[in-house]
């Protein structure tokens, strides 16, 4: 597994899960390299129960993280029940906000941030892969992010947004990310049409295949603690939001090793 860094500063949701990123930003030896500023490294930073690695086709490798943190701690919790959560659904989510909230971008904005991650989880809540686009769980990358990526860009780029109201971004949207008919309705249910509802405003999931991160039990560490304790995603993010990734190399290595 590898780790990346952004300018925003990483605690232990993107720091436990970030795949596919470069590590050197970080200042993290390869297993068996020399570390000058803290000798070699000869041991795991880290062991903890996890799921198959995946990677993403475009840039947004910190919504993989979320995913990976999450998946991690509800295996802990639930061994013989492991969870496959679909990053496309955030990332439909992601994007459906940059391009509603305020003036249409030129362009669709991939990257993002741990604080980011979180709010799209308590707004939109989980999918399994096998819920949102079955195709996700079938391959180790999602080509439909690729693709929808570029037809929605196409479209910001004729200004097909530009006066577009919220439920027309929604029908937009599910038609670039190919959603099954069934699975569409479940977000209208959850979230009406122009997907203007959310969790966080008392959106109803009851009836539909979207997982309710307050009733998803956990097991995971609080800040500034060691004993593990268990609770729901919703503790987790609370326990860790301002947590922050320390800049000082011993001290990472201190801080990786209590994660």
């Amino acid at each position: 597994m590898k780790f990346a860094s952004t300018r925003f500063g990483l605690s232990l949701a993107l720091l436990a899960g970030l795949a596919g990123c470069d590590a050197s930003s970080l200042g993290l030896a390869d297993e068996g390299s020399a570390d000058t500023s803290v000798g070699k490294v000869e041991q795991a930073i880290t062991d903890v129960p996890h799921t198959d690695v995946e990677k993403q086709s475009i840039g947004n490798c910190w919504l993989y993280a979320e995913a990976t943190w999450i998946e991690s701690m509800s295996l802990a919790a639930n061994p013989a029940e492991p969870l496959d959560l679909s990053q496309s659904y955030w990332t439909y989510w992601h994007w459906f906000d940059q391009i509603t909230n305020g003036t249409p971008p030129a362009k669709l904005q991939t990257g993002g941030f741990q604080f980011l991650a979180n709010a799209i989880v308590r707004d939109r809540g989980l999918m399994l892969e096998s819920d949102f686009l079955p195709e996700d769980g079938e391959s180790e990358a999602s080509s439909r992010q690729a693709s929808a990526l570029a037809t929605i860009n196409e479209a910001l780029a004729r200004g097909d947004f530009a006066s577009a109201s919220s439920k027309e971004v929604r029908a937009a949207f599910d038609q670039a990310w190919g959603l099954a008919p069934e699975v569409i309705a479940q977000l209208d249910t959850a979230f009406g049409e122009d997907g203007e509802q959310t969790l966080r405003q008392g959106a109803d999931i009851s009836t539909t295949q979207i997982i309710d991160p307050a009733a998803t039990k956990v097991q995971f560490t609080q800040a500034g603690q060691g004993a593990a304790i268990e609770g729901t995603v919703l503790d987790a993010i609370s326990s860790w939001q301002e947590v922050r990734y320390p800049f000082d190399v011993s001290q990472r290595r201190a801080f990786l090793r209590r994660i």
